[in-house]
């Protein structure tokens, strides 16, 4: 996968995701805390994109 995104000049996965911003990002630009953000991502209020296993969103 590496050698496909060094030849084509591709962004990883996470590089990719990453560029939308992370919850204390978003937090910060809609000037609410990061619970709020979690609580509206579950919500279905905000959009999260899985990053990993982890439960971890961008």
């Amino acid at each position: 996968m590496q050698r496909i995104q060094e030849r084509y000049g591709l962004k990883s996965r996470y590089d990719g995701v990453r560029e939308t911003g992370s919850d204390r990002e978003i937090a910060q630009l809609l000037g609410i805390s990061t619970e709020t953000v979690h609580e509206r991502a579950q919500t279905q209020a905000l959009k999260g994109i899985r990053l990993n296993d982890r439960c971890e969103y961008l």
